[in-house]
């Protein structure tokens, strides 16, 4: 029987085929000749699920066993069983790994733990600085045995470079442009898929004045601007 999930599914916009070349890891893109190119601008596009599962079965990937990671809190469980179920329909024979939320992180930081094929991942921004997701997640030199959290296992010395770079700059609309480009870069090499942004609420009682409560965007709610009218 067909999940509801499954039933739900549908590509409507822009997908591609890709994979990594064995040799340096570097993102290859299905093209429309049956052949494999390193520029995206070469990539055959599809534009709908059954499109998607021909240009799939005709990559004819040599594994299709995945493992998909995801911890137990309720957004993060439904997110896991919505991609396990678009792989499940797109032929590939899923497997859906759902751990404590607790040791969620350091488990699939841990490169000794076996079957890290794909999953779920989110970051908290620490200070209001774009190297605080870049470096963390994307560097070469964080992708570490344990307790890593460069999960995509991401090494790519020349981005590496232009990040170094860019963290010796003050933070100028210029600087926050290049800044635009090495996500883009990366986003070129699938190093992840972004999924969203959380969004948080704080509800007040009618006796507050609401207009004096702040909350920050990295520090979360300041209790300190609590007020009554």
């Amino acid at each position: 029987m067909t999940s509801p999930l499954q039933q739900k599914i549908k590509i409507t916009g822009p997908s591609v085929v890709t994979a990594n070349r064995t040799w340096d890891g570097v993102v290859v893109y299905r093209t429309a000749a049956k052949g494999w190119s390193a520029d995206l601008a070469d990539a055959a596009i599809v534009r709908n699920s059954d499109e998607a599962k021909a240009l799939l079965a005709e990559a004819k990937p040599s594994d299709m066993n995945v493992t998909v990671w995801t911890d137990d809190e309720p957004d993060r469980k439904r997110i896991g069983e919505y991609y396990h179920d678009v792989l499940t329909q797109l032929g590939f024979n899923a497997t859906l790994k759902v751990i404590a939320g607790d040791v969620y992180f350091t488990t699939i930081g841990n490169q000794s733990t076996p079957d890290l094929d794909t999953g779920f991942a989110d970051w908290f921004q620490d200070f209001p600085h774009p190297d605080d997701f870049f470096r963390p997640l994307l560097n070469g030199a964080s992708n570490l045995p344990t307790n890593s959290n460069n999960f995509s296992h991401v090494n790519l010395p020349e981005l590496d470079a232009k990040m170094d770079a860019l963290r010796q700059q003050q933070l100028t609309d210029d600087v926050k442009k290049q800044y635009a480009e090495l996500d883009k870069q990366y986003m070129e090499q699938a190093v992840w898929a972004p999924y969203g942004n959380e969004q948080f609420t704080t509800f007040l009682s009618e006796r507050m004045d609401f207009d004096k409560s702040y909350h920050h965007l990295l520090f979360n709610q300041d209790y300190s601007s609590f007020a009554i009218k």
